[in-house]
């Protein structure tokens, strides 16, 4: 044992410890060391392991001048060093203690524009609010940012050939000011030529004309045609798209644009499967006819059959107006499901107009439904329903998958009429508001509110379809599916006039792909328009997938009599 001690001690005394170098720097703070210390190579070379005296006395000598660079992009060209080298191999210590001396200002400024462009006013608007201004100390930063701008604005109003035939910045040591000179030529303007679109597709091409973002004649913008190619992306019928400016064919300044889009496969086909706890086990199975025909037309056929709400969906889509999301829907769907307190099956059709005005996402429809109502105990009851509506929705969210900034509106209003052949005579609006904010980088806090009202004669001939309930994963958690509102004589649940509810939920990400949350629910449905509130709290576990979030919520009901625990399953996809 001993001399197994012996031999490790003399393996410790033959073997040199790494080579380091400590670096220190003084007299500067904040932006000022953070950039000295970056531009500094004995601090970039300070933990190499086969560090010499000869290789370190050369960075330190070279420190100087590299904290002198360092420094002027803040405005210090005087600045003075006192650089200490101490140590020996394997260990050093670099000092240098730093003024940076009197800070230059800028004593003129002189931002000119020539060439075709002279009298733009998005140009003219920069040069008029150029960022940096006389007197103020000269920082590189500010030059490079107004440099970018200015070359920006031009290329985005087509002046492809612009560039700066002066950009010069002299610096009078002495004085410790700064003169800046920027001269841009803007050369020609350039337009739009003849739009080329290559594909093989059997859509007329006319129909794919209507949503390009630039045409023949305009003045050329490159947004604009980034426009387009999102544009024609977002229409579904191809696979790829790209839009390519040929300047190098240009004739008499016109841009020829050569639009090639690659078709994607006709029929789409889905398939699923899953467990929700408002649905039960669940399969889903879908197909997508992304064009029939030369205008573009779309049909889509959705089913899904689970323990608690199944549903076939077919909806025919015609392309209409000028975006991607613009459509004219003809829709039928049969839906059947079992309730907290019975079992309702509704079959349908329905026509509607969805459009985009401005940042409003529009939906105008009517919809006619036969809704079969039957309670457990009781007899049931057959209604019918033309029902005329319009919807609104606005979002403002930093993400549309898994947002951490904004918020979203969601409006409904819709009625029928007796004397239109319809079981009874309502009005009904509903509206969701739900809102996100992150203060800290992984820390999320949603909030939800949603009303509900409806006016109403002869509510008892209202069916259940139009009734508000409250309860539910997406509604308020620890309470069954539609579980709680006004009862019958019997005990069941009606339904009522009036929605209420609300939540607050904050959740931490723990792992790139792992998080936990903690919420509150509260909300009611009755006849008054102030509900009596049901509260539940939990906590749940979140698993983040790349087309939304996989979410397991643990939820303890606070009213007397209930369940005391109730498992939430659902994947969320935005806010």
């Amino acid at each position: 044992m001993f001399r197994w001690l012996l031999a490790l001690c003399a393996l410790v005394i033959v073997n040199p410890a790494i080579a380091g170098i400590d670096v220190q720097v003084s007299g500067v703070g904040g932006a000022l060391r953070a950039n000295v210390l970056a531009q500094l190579s004995i601090q970039a070379q300070s933990n190499e392991p086969q560090l010499d005296q000869a290789t370190v006395e050369d960075l330190n000598r070279r420190a100087p001048a590299q904290i002198r660079t360092a420094l002027q992009p803040f405005g210090y060209y005087r600045s003075r060093i006192d650089a200490a080298l101490s140590g020996q191999a394997p260990h050093w210590t670099a000092r240098y203690r730093i003024d940076p001396g009197p800070r230059t200002t800028l004593r003129t400024l002189s931002v000119a524009v020539t060439g075709a462009g002279r009298s733009d006013k998005k140009i003219r608007a920069v040069v008029a609010r150029p960022g940096i201004a006389i007197g103020q100390p000269l920082l590189h930063q500010r030059w490079e940012h107004l440099k970018t701008r200015l070359s920006d604005v031009a290329y985005a109003q087509g002046y492809l050939d612009a560039r700066f035939s002066i950009h010069r910045m002299q610096v009078d040591l002495d004085a410790n000011a700064a003169d800046l000179k920027l001269v841009l030529d803007t050369g020609p303007r350039y337009y739009v030529g003849p739009i080329t679109i290559r594909h093989s597709h059997q859509i007329d091409d006319d129909v794919l004309r209507r949503y390009l973002r630039i045409q023949t004649g305009q003045p050329f913008d490159p947004q604009k045609v980034l426009d387009t190619q999102f544009a024609l992306s977002d229409l579904g019928y191809f696979s790829d798209v790209t839009v390519q400016p040929d300047k190098a064919h240009a004739v008499d300044r016109r841009v020829p644009i050569i639009i090639t889009a690659t078709d994607a496969p006709r029929r789409q086909y889905r398939y699923g499967g899953g467990y929700g706890t408002d649905t039960g086990a669940r399969a889903l199975w879908s197909l997508d006819f992304r064009s029939l025909g030369r205008q573009g037309h779309k049909l889509r056929i959705d089913a899904r059959v689970a323990q608690k709400i199944s549903a076939l969906i077919a909806e025919y889509r015609i392309p209409v107006g000028h975006q991607p999301s613009d459509y004219l829907g003809f829709e039928v769907e049969g839906l059947s499901q079992q309730l907290h307190d019975g079992q309702e099956e509704i079959y349908g059709a329905g026509v509607s107009y969805h459009l985009n005005s401005g940042s409003w996402r529009k939906n105008y429809y009517l919809k006619y439904g036969h809704d079969a109502f039957r309670f457990n105990n009781v007899p049931g009851t057959v209604s019918r329903l033309w029902t005329p509506g319009v919807q609104f929705s606005l979002a403002e969210l930093d993400n549309p998958v898994f947002p951490r900034w904004g918020w979203s509106l969601f409006q409904d209003f819709h009625g029928a009429e007796r004397a239109l052949d319809s079981s009874a005579t309502f009005v009904q609006s509903r509206s969701v508001l739900r809102a996100v904010i992150s203060p800290l980088r992984r820390l999320r806090l949603l909030g939800r509110f949603e009303y509900g009202a409806t006016l109403v004669s002869g509510f008892a001939d209202l069916p259940a379809s139009q009734r508000l309930f409250v309860g539910g994963t997406d509604s308020v958690r620890g309470y069954s599916y539609r579980s709680l509102g006004p009862h019958d004589a019997l005990g069941n649940v009606i339904g009522g006039k009036y929605l209420e509810t609300y939540s607050v939920q904050a959740e931490y990400r723990l792992t790139d792909k792992w998080g936990a949350a903690l919420f509150t629910d509260a909300g009611g449905a009755s006849d008054t328009p102030l509900p009596s509130l049901h509260n539940s709290v939990g906590a749940g576990a979140l698993y983040y997938l790349p087309f939304g979030t996989a979410a397991v919520y643990l939820s303890h009901p606070l009213d007397s009599g209930t369940s005391p625990v109730r498992l939430d399953i659902t994947i969320e996809v935005g806010l």
